[in-house]
């Protein structure tokens, strides 16, 4: 099997720290940050194709594709991150309902050599299987802190070399939001379809409509991804805009400890201005939220309205 090489470019800063969980990390994008983000969105599409939820089978599964600490398992595959050019910083403010926070991170138009070194005996299947996971993250996806609400949002740069399988075209900036939805539904059929031959379609099938009370993060379907129809013109505008309120619950609370925000908005760039793109899944933790409460939230968030915690959204372009 020969090594993987890519180059991703972030179009949002990258928040991403080290030791010292207030000063960034020295090393810039690392390749455990890559492998968690990674992991998310390969559960989040095997979770959403098996017919049987069982966490086991999904270990294993993940297991087969990026390894575990078992030692009869062991790495799948090395993996190396290398920015391109010396990195560069930038501050920026996201105005709270209480109070205004400076973050220092990347900055956006920072580029990174991704290159993965697979184990003699991966397979074409695995392989396939990765990349279209890689394809995800970079198309729905982001990585660092903040990822959830707009920060760390990458794209993969144009090869003349193809790396990745027959379908899953690789783009990095659109003309109008009909051509970025129609690339998002042909890759995400595509994606399904690697998946189901690797997993196997007796016991992984397509699926429609939105998942109600699942356990953990799963991506069933098209319907679960919303492209807005209006961009923002500045990256200030866009980070601000899409960052939320810790006051509305059903979109990611405190109980005993955070929940991650069910809702992952992350940008995409349409006519050099800032489209936002949404992939959520209805989480239930101990009876909350309903899902009605959660569509409200949700609804008001992309639409700028208010929500049944009285919170009031700005518009996003939805």
């Amino acid at each position: 099997m020969t090594n993987i090489e890519f180059q991703i470019k972030l179009i949002t800063p990258l928040l991403i720290h080290g030791a010292d969980s207030g000063e960034l990390d020295n090393m810039g994008l690392t390749g455990k940050a890559l492998r968690g983000c990674w992991r998310f969105w390969f559960r989040a599409i095997v979770g959403g194709l098996l017919n049987d939820l069982n966490p086991e089978q999904i270990y294993k599964r993940e297991s087969e594709i990026f390894g575990s600490a078992d030692e009869d398992v062991g790495a799948k595959f090395k993996l190396l991150v290398e920015p391109i050019r010396e990195l560069e910083t930038g501050s920026y403010s996201i105005k709270f309902s209480r109070k205004k926070i400076n973050f220092i991170g990347y900055k956006e138009g920072t580029e990174f050599k991704i290159t993965i070194i697979p184990k003699k005996d991966y397979s074409e299947n695995q392989k396939n299987v990765l990349l279209a996971t890689i394809w995800t993250w970079a198309n729905l996806g982001a990585v660092g802190q903040r990822a959830r609400r707009g920060f760390g949002s990458v794209v993969i740069k144009n090869s003349t070399r193809r790396i990745f399988p027959n379908g899953l075209s690789i783009k990095a900036y659109f003309s109008n939001c009909d051509e970025l939805t129609k690339h998002l539904q042909k890759g995400f059929c595509e994606v399904q379809d690697i998946f189901i031959k690797w997993l196997g379609s007796g016991i992984a099938q397509k699926k429609t409509g939105v998942p109600q009370d699942a356990e953990y993060f799963i991506l069933q379907s098209f319907d679960q991804i919303k492209v807005a129809d209006i961009p923002i013109k500045t990256l200030d505008g866009a980070l601000n805009k899409v960052h939320g309120s810790d006051r509305c619950k059903s979109l990611g609370w405190i109980r005993n400890g955070r929940m991650a925000s069910p809702v992952y908005t992350r940008f995409h760039i349409v006519n050099n201005q800032y489209l936002p793109i949404i992939t959520f899944c209805h989480q239930k933790v101990n009876g909350f939220p309903n899902f009605n409460d959660f569509l409200n939230c949700l609804h008001a968030y992309m639409y700028g309205r208010q929500c049944a915690h009285r919170v009031s959204f700005p518009n996003i372009g939805f």
